[in-house]
């Protein structure tokens, strides 16, 4: 496990650094219209999962520019539960660890633009230097521009914890964050974007609704409520891969699914593996059935 621990985010640099950028005709991409963004830190000290102010301003900007619309967690989960409409081409913004710069500079933007976020937090971190305190969840919340979900309590991998911890890591998180906010939760991330069915059985039992991802791609009507698709960005990743994710092209895609089939397989993660074999069948055509090996369904 300790060697997958750290593949979805090396595997993502991987096919991010290397050749993807490919200006030759490729298949239309699948036709799914809701691009999840999933972001940390936004501002001057960019590195590793932080993110340049204009960086991230431009990536809003791309979408914008190409018909995208924004909405927030109340639509997205309108449309996936009760089939509400929203725009045909749209996005959401996402924010994990509750960072400070997500008051200082991300909060403000949204106003500005009248964009829409969600925060997810582990609630353990809140208070503490560098983090998002009560006072400050409370202030954003107060606006119709950002909503908050869990993130656990304390950040741990979910697939590693006993059943009692795993019970409060989910449930506890929830009740405080409705405490500060004066709203349900219904909203959960993955930390470091690992699930099991499991962990998706516990998220039911604590009356969580959507939970997000960090497997790049987009979603539609079709996309599990506990499996949402969200494209992970750093400073690392250039323009052209950027456009390459939100655009569904498979010359990224296919590779990518491909390697963490085989890895998920391997660790007997069958959340994740399930999840890359939908993906490949969207993006290769495949019709018949995997290996033998496949882990069992979620």
């Amino acid at each position: 496990m300790n060697i997958l621990r750290a593949s979805l985010a090396a595997l993502l640099a991987v096919f991010l650094l290397t050749g993807c950028e490919n200006p030759t005709s490729r298949p239309t991409p699948p036709n799914n219209k809701i691009i999840v963004l999933g972001y940390h830190g936004i501002g001057a000290d960019a590195a590793g999962y932080n993110l340049s102010t204009d960086k991230f301003k431009n990536q809003v900007s791309y979408l914008t520019a190409r018909g995208y619309q924004p909405i927030g967690i109340k639509e997205l989960y309108g449309y996936l539960y009760n089939k509400e409409k929203i725009p045909a081409k749209s996005f959401l913004l996402t924010f994990d660890d509750a960072l400070i710069s997500d008051y200082n500079l991300v909060f403000p933007y949204l106003v500005e633009k009248g964009l829409k976020a969600i925060f997810f937090v582990p609630t353990d971190h809140i208070g503490r230097k560098g983090n998002l305190t009560k006072k400050q969840i409370r202030e954003m919340n107060g606006h119709g521009c950002c909503d908050f979900g869990s993130h656990s309590r304390s950040h741990k991998n979910l697939y590693t914890l006993t059943a009692e911890t795993l019970a409060e890591e989910l449930g506890g998180s929830k009740e405080i964050l409705e405490e500060i906010t004066g709203e349900e939760v219904k909203a959960f991330a993955y930390p470091n974007g690992f699930f099991t069915g499991r962990s998706i059985a516990a998220l039911r039992d604590n009356n969580y609704k959507l939970a997000f991802t960090v497997m790049p791609g987009r979603n539609d009507f079709s996309a599990s409520p506990f499996e949402i698709r969200r494209i992970t960005l750093s400073e690392s990743v250039s323009d052209g891969n950027f456009k390459m994710m939100v655009d569904g092209d498979p010359d990224f895609y296919r590779p990518y699914y491909s390697e963490m089939y085989a890895k998920s397989t391997q660790n007997k993660l069958g959340g994740i593996a399930s999840l890359c074999e939908e993906e490949l069948r969207r993006y290769e055509g495949i019709t018949d059935s995997f290996p033998n090996n496949s882990p069992s369904p979620r």
